[in-house]
């Protein structure tokens, strides 16, 4: 269940990233705010499954 969760949210996370950084004009900007949204997801993902599931 706890990779279930880091899938998605690292999926979700990281697609919020690459909006917000695509608001800001550039492919860099996107790409690296995607990166940072999915090790973001992926640890909210692992807390979630390991606290409640």
């Amino acid at each position: 269940m706890t990779k279930l969760f880091c899938w998605i949210g690292a999926c979700i996370v990281g697609w919020i990233g690459w909006w917000l950084g695509s608001l800001t004009g550039g492919f860099g900007w996107a790409f690296a705010l995607s990166s940072l949204g999915s090790i973001l997801g992926v640890f909210i993902g692992w807390t979630i499954g390991r606290e409640y599931f």
